[in-house]
């Protein structure tokens, strides 16, 4: 690491990074919409979500997947 007048500079990272914080029912899904996802832990979440209206802590994608298939 070099030590630079801010502080400690990692020169392994030199890009940009950004975090987005998104909390409400409707830019969840306008998120999907507009930009959505192609990664299938984020598709089965957002899937089980709108199915059954919350999503169950600590399920695994194979679980996931078992919900969409029940009909309820």
């Amino acid at each position: 690491m070099q030590k630079n007048r801010e502080g400690f500079k990692n020169e392994r990272n030199i890009h940009d990074s950004f975090a987005l914080n998104i909390r409400r029912k409707d830019q969840i899904e306008k998120w999907f919409e507009v930009i959505g996802t192609n990664n299938p832990r984020h598709q089965t979440r957002y899937a089980v979500w709108k199915k059954i209206g919350y999503l169950p802590p600590k399920t695994n994608i194979n679980e996931r997947m078992a919900l969409l298939q029940n009909p309820q």
